[in-house]
């Protein structure tokens, strides 16, 4: 027997599309399958023309999974590198996607949280 499953995942982000952004599920999903379909012969097109060079670069006639993680043209670190220079500044890119999505980060991390007590039992630490 085939069970629909519905992650919770999706749950909270459809509520929040109708909740939020008051967009309409089936709505978007009848836009997103018209752009698919009128985009679809573009998409085989630039697809055939990556295995191709792919194939051209690894001199093969059939790809294999390990081969399409290569990049033979411009690589995007490059240009992600070009504007990150700190650790730091990938952490405030994090926590804004994260409150973009509605979770507070700085609520969730507790930074002088002693987790010590925890890791050795219950023993005298227990505060209940």
């Amino acid at each position: 027997m085939n069970m629909l499953k519905i992650s919770v995942t999706q749950i909270f982000f459809e509520y929040q599309l109708k909740e939020e952004f008051e967009v309409d599920i089936d709505d978007l999903d009848k836009i997103m399958l018209f752009v698919h379909s009128n985009l679809k012969k573009h998409i085989e097109i630039t697809h055939k023309r990556k295995t191709d060079k792919l194939k051209k670069f690894f001199n093969v006639s059939v790809l294999q999974p390990y081969h399409h993680g290569l990049q033979p043209e411009e690589n995007p670190d490059k240009r992600v590198s070009a504007f990150i220079k700190t650790p730091e500044q990938i952490v405030d890119i994090a926590k804004h996607t994260y409150q973009c999505m509605g979770f507070d980060i700085d609520c969730l991390i507790r930074k002088t949280f002693n987790t010590r007590p925890f890791s050795e039992g219950e023993k005298e630490y227990s505060r209940i």
